[in-house]
């Protein structure tokens, strides 16, 4: 039986940029086992298979890594909703989407922009390494995180992540991550991930340069950042004052592929009742697998 799927890169409107997905859009009849084959055959960071929905969700979606199963990321739920919103099985406005770890509510704007809302409870730590430290794990020099303006912390949103300003774009890009360090260093054992980051003074509409690192990412590898947006907008707007915030973050560039990430804070009695993630997606393939 043949298996029809889209490749969709997510977080840009530009063909071979942002992070490369493959969708099933009708994986109804396919098992668990089956699903997970074929997201190792295609070996893409993440495969996603869309399921009929119920009576509440527009459809269901499965996300699987070579590996294993997710229950949750955040590059494939941009690319199955653009998917979906092509399929005409979802429409512009608010829709609810059915994922392993509950629902999750998808909008599409007229310019087919994809946002979605994260319910999780924040929280930040200042228990963190100093700049010294902080500069051996990153083969950084001390003087080159950014303490004036920001301060490094832990940021909680689901998941927790090391949060590290820096000076400038020279540094996030000649920095590479010590595994050996990170490992003698007690944050590794609270914070999944580092995102590094410095403010973007060369392109108005954008506010922020971001790169991920830690145990597994190579040392050329430039990953998807989309996983720590929502510790990133807890971070960057913990201390701001009620209302709506948004910020827009690039991942990649000089030669590396480009993401645009879109994240929202919205803020009432100092507390953050919700972080959204946004951004857009295109299609750039389409292929089949045969099953017997």
């Amino acid at each position: 039986m043949k298996y029809s799927y889209y490749l969709i890169d997510a977080f840009t409107s530009q063909p071979f940029q942002g992070a490369p997905i493959a969708v099933f859009p009708e994986a109804k009849s396919l098992s668990d086992s089956q699903m997970q084959m074929i997201a190792r055959e295609l070996n893409q960071a993440e495969t996603v298979f869309i399921l009929p929905g119920d009576n509440v969700h527009a459809s269901e979606i499965r996300i699987f890594a070579p590996q294993s199963e997710l229950g949750f990321s955040v590059h494939p739920v941009i690319a199955a909703s653009y998917a979906l919103f092509k399929d005409k099985k979802i429409s512009t406005g608010e829709n609810k989407l059915k994922i392993s770890l509950g629902t999750i509510n998808v909008h599409v704007s007229e310019k087919e922009k994809i946002q979605f809302s994260i319910n999780a409870e924040t929280k930040m730590d200042d228990f963190v390494p100093s700049a010294r430290e902080l500069g051996e794990i990153l083969h950084l020099n001390e003087n080159d995180i950014d303490l004036l303006r920001y301060k490094a912390m832990i940021s909680v949103c689901g998941e927790s992540f090391l949060i590290v300003p820096v000076k400038s774009r020279v540094q996030l890009d000649k920095a590479h991550f010590s595994e050996e360090k990170w490992t003698m260093s007690f944050v590794a054992t609270l914070a999944r991930q580092i995102l590094l980051f410095c403010e973007n003074k060369e392109d108005q509409n954008i506010d922020f340069n971001a790169r991920l690192f830690g145990k597994g990412i190579a040392y050329n590898e430039d990953p998807p950042i989309g996983t720590s947006i929502p510790a990133f907008g807890n971070y960057i707007f913990s201390e701001m004052k009620d209302g709506v915030h948004t910020a827009i973050l690039q991942r990649g560039g000089d030669g590396r592929r480009v993401s645009v990430i879109e994240v929202e804070v919205n803020k009432k009695q100092g507390e953050i009742l919700d972080i959204k993630v946004g951004g857009h997606a295109v299609m750039t393939g389409e292929g089949c697998i045969y099953l017997d």
